[in-house]
């Protein structure tokens, strides 16, 4: 009698209960001291709790002048974001169970900052980002943006980034190959064995100002250590001549 009391009361669950419920920790990811969830993975999520699901994307009219022999012709063409003068966005809207809930989403550039006038990549990925907050509303994964205020650390400027490019020149020169790649490698490994607040970068200007410092120890080291190596090779080299 219970069982069949506990099933009544599972019933009786409004969608956004039972979304807000779901537990969807095997499917968040990383970045920096944040939870996310991956687009794809809130799409099948979705698609699963109602097959009729669906996502919308406002597209805005964006008007240009086109030139002629004669005259000049105004055209239109209707583009997924609207730009605001010194910034762009993306509206998204997520129906489920034939609830809608719509997100404005702001186009961002990798330093978190606003695109005025935005490249395709950029807004598929406000797209994605404002599909996922727009879901969320419907209440899956809805918990992960409680902390989303928090500050996030700075992203370095082009002094700090100028610094390190230098750096790994000079190890370059010495090694005679690009170490950029190895580089990041080594500070991925190393943030993620011992600074796991810290999000994995694949290009020097993702860093922020604690991966500057770290890559900047790793570069010191890899360097002392290929100069160290470069003079034991030629003094071997002047001592072999010598003996020859």
């Amino acid at each position: 009698m219970s069982e069949e009391k506990d099933v009544i009361k599972v019933a009786k669950k409004t969608n956004f209960r039972q979304l807000i419920e779901m537990d969807v920790t095997k499917y968040t990811e990383k970045k920096g001291q944040f939870d996310y969830l991956p687009w794809a993975d809130g799409h099948q999520l979705m698609k699963e709790f109602d097959e009729n699901s669906d996502v919308t994307i406002r597209e805005f009219e964006h008007w240009s002048v086109i030139s002629g022999n004669s005259q000049d012709f105004l055209v239109s063409k209707e583009l997924p974001y609207q730009s605001t003068g010194n910034s762009a966005y993306v509206e998204v809207t997520v129906i489920v169970k034939g609830k809608d809930e719509t997100e404005i989403f702001p186009v961002l550039d990798f330093r978190n900052q606003d695109v005025a006038d935005p490249t395709m990549s950029q807004v598929n990925k406000a797209l994605k980002r404002g599909f996922v907050k727009a879901l969320a509303k419907h209440g899956l994964g809805l918990y992960i943006y409680r902390g989303e205020d928090l500050p996030v650390l700075p992203i370095v400027g082009p002094k700090e980034l100028e610094r390190t490019e230098a750096a790994l020149q000079k190890l370059n020169s010495i090694v005679g190959t690009d170490t950029t790649e190895e580089m990041i490698h080594r500070l991925n490994q190393w943030t993620e064995q011992n600074f796991k607040h810290l999000v994995k970068i694949e290009d020097l200007k993702e860093m922020t100002v604690e991966h500057y410092g770290l890559i900047g120890r790793l570069i010191a080291e890899a360097t002392n250590k290929a100069e160290t190596v470069a003079k034991e090779n030629k003094k071997a080299k002047k001592t072999e001549a010598k003996e020859k």
